[in-house]
């Protein structure tokens, strides 16, 4: 072999590891992206909780009252409109929380990697934004 087919089996060799680390970057298998999914997935577990937990509550409470008072249904409707403002006062509070935990983070250099360049969606494979060799700009 001469040494131009040497420097295109390099150049491949280049070009090859570069999709292998981009794709692990978007799949969540790169450094750093690992625990995202796990992250999300407590995240939304936690508000349906919340949620759940003060509905349940809220008509225990108001089964209790109706039989303790004789208002069948009343109580019941009233404490499940109470539990679920609760329930959700409850996950927009922890929600937002999060937010600025991640906020901070970020402020600090310790949250997530910025997004990378595109259309400002945050998606990581934007097509629009590569060159004839497949490549990103």
């Amino acid at each position: 072999m001469d040494d131009r087919d040497d420097s295109g089996l390099k150049e491949l060799e280049a070009r090859l590891k570069q999709a292998r680390s981009s794709t692990g970057r978007r799949t969540g298998d790169g450094p750093g992206n690992s625990r995202e999914p796990v992250k999300g997935i407590g995240f939304a577990a936690r508000v349906g909780t919340d949620i759940l937990a003060a509905l349940v509550v809220g008509l225990g409470l108001g089964w209790f009252i109706d039989r303790w008072l004789g208002t069948a249904p009343f109580g019941m409707l009233v404490f499940f409109l109470f539990g679920a403002a609760a329930g959700i006062r409850n996950a927009y509070a922890f929600a937002k929380r999060t937010m600025d935990e991640i906020d901070e983070g970020e402020t600090q250099g310790n949250g997530p990697a910025a997004p990378p360049e595109g259309d400002g969606s945050g998606r990581r494979d934007d097509p629009a934004r590569r060159d004839d060799t497949g490549q990103g700009r």
